[in-house]
């Protein structure tokens, strides 16, 4: 972030650690507004043990702890995969 920003930032790594990084959980905020919660996954199958970042994910608790301002998923999922 631009130092002298309006905006303010949080990486949440207490949701996000899980994975390492392959999942990035980020509020920002501008001042005197509610928090917008972007959450960006790297969601390829791992090699050793064949399991996906984005479903081991606290879904639940990202969601219900979001701010209200919104939330905005984003990432590579991998669309063209057969998984």
């Amino acid at each position: 972030m631009r130092k002298g920003s309006i905006l303010t930032t949080n990486e949440r790594t207490n949701l996000s650690m899980i994975e390492g990084d392959d999942i990035m959980v980020v509020d920002i905020r501008r001042r005197g507004e509610e928090v917008i919660r972007i959450i960006i996954i790297y969601d390829q199958r791992a090699r050793e043990t064949g399991r996906r970042p984005a479903r081991r994910l606290d879904w639940q608790q990202i969601i219900r702890r979001g701010g209200g301002g919104g939330m905005v998923l984003t990432g590579d999922f991998n669309a063209h995969s057969q998984y």
